[in-house]
């Protein structure tokens, strides 16, 4: 996965999706954390965006996912566990297939090699009210772009 640590400081380069089904948008966040994020992964080298998305959604909730326009292109300058992050993320559109049983779930459990996640469908009315991170996305949800947008979060945000 690309993600190198620089000077103490460590760099990612991850891709996310954002799945809307019925007004909800599907969430995820590590046992252990207090906030909330749009499911993805870090990309493999020599792997295109959209198949790293397609890969780690696949290993995480054994789904497949048709993916659909880039919606962002974000540069988000964060701080996680302690450590400073420069994270360059894609956020595309996807949707699970029509017939997933996760679609009627809540909240289910996905998996990584080394920590537990939980996925729960969020109602986009709500969703201001969420600590999604980065913050852009309470908004940015529920007035999805035309074309891609370039963002960029600093570490003061």
């Amino acid at each position: 996965m690309i993600s190198v640590l620089i000077n103490e400081k460590r760099f990612n380069y991850r891709i996310a999706a954002v799945i809307l089904n019925e007004g909800r948008v599907l969430v995820h966040r590590g046992e252990q954390e207090d906030f909330w994020s749009l499911p993805g992964g870090r990309c493999e080298m020599m792997e295109f965006s959209a198949d790293t998305l397609k890969r780690e959604m696949m290993e995480e909730i054994g789904e497949e996912l048709e993916i659909g326009k880039l919606l962002w292109l974000v540069e988000n300058m964060h701080v996680f566990n302690d450590r400073e992050v420069h994270e360059l993320c894609f956020f595309y559109q996807a949707n699970l297939s029509a017939n997933s049983p996760l679609l009627k779930e809540y909240e289910f459990i996905g998996y990584e090699p080394d920590a537990k996640l939980i996925y729960q469908w969020q109602d986009l009315a709500q969703i201001q009210s969420l600590d999604l991170k980065p913050a852009f996305l309470q908004t940015g949800l529920v007035n999805l772009p035309l074309h891609i947008e370039h963002i960029c979060v600093s570490l003061s945000e």
